[in-house]
């Protein structure tokens, strides 16, 4: 059947490309997975190209399996043609063979002796056969040929059917591989955005940072000076509440200081107060001192 030979065609020719589009899809999806990965510094162009172009060369495979198909339905026509028309020479051969060896035959029955009646329609017979038998085989070898014309036109059909449905998926999914491609290449743009504001921000963190320490050490120096004088006071009285000897020898300074300054007051109002009896005692009797003896008692 038609069908039977397109298949084998069609097997055939896949086995022809069958290395190359192994290789070919290795290569792109070592790309895609190149381009989908890809860092700052990596060239997104380049590895973009270089998977399109894996995705082209995919497609020119394809498209070579539709034209190797083409190629084989076309050698097999010949071929089949070829082998008919060896077959039709060869019988048209045989004849003129054989009427070559039946006028050798006559030739010999005539040198022999036989009657030339008997020869000569020995040959006739021979002659009309084998002319026959070569009219036949040239027949056989025109009806083969229009049999295999009309045999391959119907695979050359369902062979370019099937190499155009090979070309047409090969298109189709040349296209789903360039989607592929775009959606590697923006998800290797969104990772090196972030990966890239996530440096900035690493380093704008840095410079804040380094900014904000001088102000964080000029405030803390104040802050210090301030803690090691309150610290100082502390120290110092705690060192002197903590001394008994030294508290009680501050307030008996203290009162000794007091009465110093008292005592020439004391002795002045004392003195004062002897004057004034003395004069009492001049200006009044000694009735009245008697008197007022009790009262000065």
């Amino acid at each position: 059947k038609a069908t039977n030979v397109v298949d084998a065609i069609q097997q055939g020719a896949g086995q022809t490309v069958q290395s190359e589009m192994q290789d070919a899809k290795k290569a792109l999806h070592g790309h895609l997975s190149a381009l989908s990965k890809a860092k700052a510094g990596n060239s997104l162009d380049d590895l973009e190209d270089k998977a399109l172009k894996a995705t082209e060369s995919l497609r020119q495979i394809s498209r070579r399996q539709a034209r190797e198909m083409r190629e084989i339905v076309s050698q097999m026509q010949q071929d089949k043609k070829s082998e008919a028309q060896d077959l039709s020479r060869q019988g048209r051969s045989a004849a003129s063979v054989a009427l070559k060896a039946a006028h050798a035959l006559e030739t010999a029955q005539r040198h022999a002796g036989v009657h030339e009646s008997v020869y000569e329609r020995k040959y006739g017979d021979a002659e009309d056969t084998l002319e026959r038998m070569e009219d036949h085989a040239q027949d056989l070898g025109d009806r083969a040929d229009d049999k295999i014309e009309a045999f391959f036109s119907k695979v050359a059909q369902e062979v370019e059917r099937r190499s155009d449905s090979v070309d047409d998926e090969a298109t189709h999914r040349a296209k789903g591989l360039r989607h592929e491609v775009a959606q590697a290449r923006e998800k290797a743009e969104a990772a090196v955005a972030a990966a890239k504001r996530a440096d900035q921000a690493a380093h704008a963190k840095q410079a804040h940072e380094k900014a904000e320490q001088p102000k964080s050490d000029d405030r803390a120096a104040p802050a210090q000076k301030d803690g090691d004088k309150k610290d100082a006071d502390s120290a110092s009285t705690s060192s002197g509440a903590s001394d008994p000897s030294t508290v009680a020898d501050s307030v008996d300074l203290a009162s000794t200081e007091s009465a110093a300054a008292a005592f020439p007051m004391v002795a002045f109002c004392a003195f004062c107060s002897l004057v004034a009896v003395a004069g009492l005692v001049r200006r009044f009797s000694p009735r009245s001192v008697r008197d007022a003896a009790p009262l000065l008692g």
